[in-house]
């Protein structure tokens, strides 16, 4: 068969949701953590949080992924204090639906234990 740019782009975007949705990619880098093979952490990252902080400026941080997720890379990258560098931390947020839609998705608190607030 011939050569179908469209056929590829649409194989290489199921192979993306697939790894995506069933947390594939997900478990292999929190796996390779605290090496962190397959994610690198940014020099000086913690650094420039605390000083735009320390400016005035109130951080937020707003991903698609879900805690569990994102807590265990924080904590490598940032340290296990990461939390207090932010006013709000947004998880699962389905972007870009949730700056679009009206009405907002809806937030949840959540707990640093995992419990609801």
């Amino acid at each position: 068969a011939p050569y179908e740019p469209r056929c590829v782009v649409s194989d290489v975007m199921a192979a993306i949701s697939k790894v995506h949705t069933s947390f594939e990619i997900h478990r292999e880098v929190l796996a390779s953590l605290p090496s962190a093979s397959l994610v690198s952490p940014v020099p000086g990252l913690r650094d420039v949080l605390e000083e735009l902080r320390s400016g005035g400026k109130q951080l937020f941080l707003v991903t698609n992924s879900p805690l569990w997720y994102i807590e265990p890379q924080m904590r490598a990258f940032v340290g296990d204090d990461w939390r207090h560098l932010f006013v709000a931390i947004v998880t699962s947020a389905q972007k870009p639906r949730w700056f679009t839609e009206q009405p907002h998705v809806p937030l949840r608190e959540v707990k640093s234990d995992g419990s609801l607030g």
